[in-house]
């Protein structure tokens, strides 16, 4: 068994094509009494403005469907991205609210200059994978990553809250998103994620709780050679799901929590990058005295192998993570 110590790292995962974009609507967001039929379903399209410059075009349509007394519930809510005005609604109305966009604009007097460079827009709802995953997958294609020219515009739109990224670039730059998104956007496996809380002690021997091949491989590490097991606790979740694990500490002497927020899984080394880890631990001092330790970093967990986040105050505790991915 192989035991490593913390690195933060990025995991690199090189990473899909679009038909239909279809937004499940949250529930709980609809009034049981409400007057207008409504759907289990949005949708995002998009409308490239032919008279008005799409932030005229957008206040104007949020003035339109805004207010006390909305046209539809929920309200179509509107982004501006480049030169294109993205439109987000029912499925049901979303005809509707585009041949209201497009009659607006073209009775709009004044207006904008238009876009001269062919483009293309490609829309996806990002469906197994994380939006650190993407983001990090598209950072070569997306144009505020680097100084902009004079008059350009964003080309990459993240709607975290409905999953969908949204694109905007020449065909061949579409082709690539397409493919990068792809090949990143499957299923995540299952993955089994276990916390150990461990007192480390030069004059004792390690208790049968504390794993031996942990225990061997810790006290080659640390000036250690006997270990106690402080807590421990163990969670069951996909390689996408932002994880909390939480457990007494040392006969209810105190507690401890942990957050992993996940990046991204490589299913071919089996390799998981957590973009964030906070851990929080309160107890109790011999005196009764309250006392908090915590710390955040970023690592990456290898199936079947410990990784040691770091010690815990003074009184060497270490916090050891180790992963199994579940077929």
């Amino acid at each position: 068994m192989i035991l490593t110590l913390l690195a933060s790292c990025a995991l690199y995962n090189p990473v899909l094509p679009l038909t239909s974009l279809l937004v499940p609507q949250e529930e709980g967001l609809t009034p049981a009494h409400s007057p207008f039929q409504q759907s289990s379903e949005q949708t995002v399209e998009y409308y490239t403005p032919q008279k008005a410059s799409v932030r005229e075009l957008s206040v104007v349509m949020q003035q339109l469907y805004g207010g006390p007394y909305p046209i539809t519930v929920p309200p179509p809510t509107f982004y501006t991205f480049g030169e294109t005005l993205l439109v987000s609604a029912r499925k049901e109305v979303i005809e509707q609210v585009l041949a209201t966009v497009e009659r607006t604009d073209l009775q709009y007097v004044g207006g904008g200059e238009r876009p001269t460079a062919p483009t293309e827009i490609f829309q996806y709802k990002v469906r197994h994978i994380s939006f650190d995953a993407v983001r990090s997958a598209l950072q070569s294609f997306d144009n505020s990553m680097r100084p902009m020219r004079q008059g350009e515009r964003m080309n990459l739109r993240y709607i975290e809250e409905r999953k969908v990224v949204i694109y905007r670039g020449s065909a061949e730059e579409v082709v690539q998103v397409k493919q990068v998104l792809s090949e990143l956007d499957v299923p995540q496996p299952s993955l089994l994620i276990s916390c150990f809380l461990v007192h480390g002690s030069g004059d004792m021997e390690s208790s049968s709780q504390v794993p031996a091949d942990l225990a061997r491989d810790l006290s080659a590490l640390v000036p250690f050679k006997g270990f106690s097991m402080l807590s421990s606790a163990t969670v069951l979740t996909d390689a996408n799901a932002p994880v909390t694990v939480s457990a007494d500490v040392d006969l209810d002497r105190g507690e401890f929590m942990l957050r992993l927020r996940p990046g991204a899984y490589d299913p071919a080394t089996g390799a998981l990058n957590l973009a964030s880890v906070d851990f929080q631990m309160s107890f109790h001092d011999d005196q009764g005295s309250p006392k908090k330790r915590n710390f955040s970093t970023s690592c990456t967990l290898k199936t079947g192998r410990y990784a040691v986040l770091g010690s815990v105050g003074a009184d060497a505790d270490f916090v050891v993570l180790k992963m199994t991915a579940i077929e």
